[in-house]
């Protein structure tokens, strides 16, 4: 019995025809479209049912005398083949974050609350998608302070799977007279004590009322702005970005390990104004990128960090100069490793300069490197998904100077 032998010239051929990456080539990104957006403070980006959607946070307007600032909508965008068109609005209350998550099939939003014109003690929500309307509804009020961001934690054990939800509350806030005429309430200077806790609900079984998340840990934090979930070796941890200690900036963040019954203190790092974690692998190591955003002198130009793991603890492999960083994001395509940090702006109490790039690096011989620059304006957070093999960068333009009621940016990306 004879055999075909594919010949090796067509096999060459054909390569192109698959999609395999072009080693010579590199993502670049340009700006695809505009998003009516009001002080955007992030996006998050998922997928059901095969439908790509984008989620905005809209923390605050521009302040005016008919109404309440932060209270306003948020709006959750639908792809409809060649753009993103508006599908659904939902009350926020000075948004700061969202976080998508599926639990067995059920599909979630939990949205970060963090302000209301007078105090940062109030409800952030949870959303549950209804398959028939194919809209989220609201499912469940939790207390927050200040929220500023969601995690979900998933963690397998012998019996079960087990789900969490992480808030990192960023500051407590009640004031004894709240009067919303008052424009010095008005303000992101509005919290006095960064020295709370944040909370760890986990989904339960509740009988008579169905499933519901219920408080499972309270963690001690400074400020927390961000937290990010992720797996080494079969142990899970959670990494705390903390802000401020009232007193100073430069305080420590927080790694955190699952000891089989709740998260534990594994490890602490210095920060300066800690606005996010990003963990990420390459060529099997694993890494922590950290966003610094003020030095101890008000001085926003200042290292983020990059730590690796050596098999215990995180150590410190790379400094990246960064400028009010708000947010790091990775992300691979074409067979190279990408970063992409939002600078929020070059030294916020001397120049006011907002508009300035924020900085797209590249993974090469080693370390991250400049590979371009995006135009944005006081970027907070950014979502990175793909449509269709196509790559695109949704970032959060916050505030020119002047005014909140500015537009974010959606960019595309292709190999060059």
């Amino acid at each position: 019995m004879s055999k075909y032998i594919f010949p090796y010239s067509v096999f060459l051929w054909i390569l192109p025809l698959y999609g395999l990456p072009d080693p010579d080539k590199k993502l670049f990104f340009k700006p695809f479209m505009q998003m009516s957006t009001y002080g955007c403070h992030g996006w998050e980006a998922f997928v059901i049912d095969g439908e790509q959607y984008l989620v905005t946070a809209n923390l605050q307007a521009t302040p005016s005398k008919l109404k309440a600032p932060h209270h306003i909508k948020s709006a959750i965008y639908k792809w409809n083949g060649s753009t993103f068109v508006e599908y659904q609005w939902i009350d926020t209350v000075g948004a700061a974050g969202w976080a998508f998550f599926t639990i067995d099939r059920d599909h979630y939003l939990a949205l970060a609350n963090t302000w209301n014109d007078f105090t940062s003690v109030i409800d952030s929500k949870v959303f549950r998608w209804h398959p028939e309307k194919k809209k989220f509804e609201h499912f469940q009020d939790i207390l927050t302070e200040g929220a500023y961001s969601w995690e979900h934690v998933k963690i397998e054990t012998k019996t079960r799977t087990r789900h969490f939800i992480m808030v990192s509350n960023f500051c407590r806030n009640v004031p004894n007279q709240p009067d919303l005429s008052n424009p010095k309430l008005i303000t992101h200077q509005y919290c006095p004590n960064y020295n709370t806790h944040s909370h760890i609900y986990e989904y339960k079984e509740i009988p008579g009322r169905g499933h519901r998340f219920e408080l499972f840990q309270r963690i001690k934090t400074q400020g927390a702005t961000d937290s990010k979930f992720f797996t080494i070796e079969g142990k899970h941890y959670l990494a705390v970005a903390n802000f401020s200690s009232n007193k100073s900036a430069q305080i420590k963040s927080m790694i955190y390990r699952w000891n089989g019954v709740e998260f534990a203190d594994y490890q602490s790092i210095e920060s300066a104004g800690a606005c996010a974690w990003e963990p990420f692998v390459i060529d099997g190591k694993h890494y922590l990128a950290l966003a610094n955003w003020v030095s101890n002198t008000n001085n926003t130009e200042i290292n983020s960090k990059i730590f690796q793991w050596d098999g215990k603890w995180f150590t410190h492999y790379q400094d990246i100069p960064t400028k009010g960083a708000q947010d790091w994001n990775y992300f691979s395509f074409g067979g190279k490793h990408y970063l992409l940090v939002s600078n929020y702006v070059d030294n916020f109490f001397e120049t006011n300069y907002y508009d300035i790039n924020s900085t797209l690096y590249i993974w090469q011989n080693g370390q991250f490197i400049p590979h371009q620059g995006l135009p944005t304006t006081a970027a907070l957070y950014s979502a990175y998904f793909t449509i269709d093999g196509t790559p695109y960068l949704a970032v959060a333009n916050f505030f020119d100077g002047k005014s909140y009621n500015i537009p974010s940016l959606i960019y595309r990306g292709s190999l060059e």
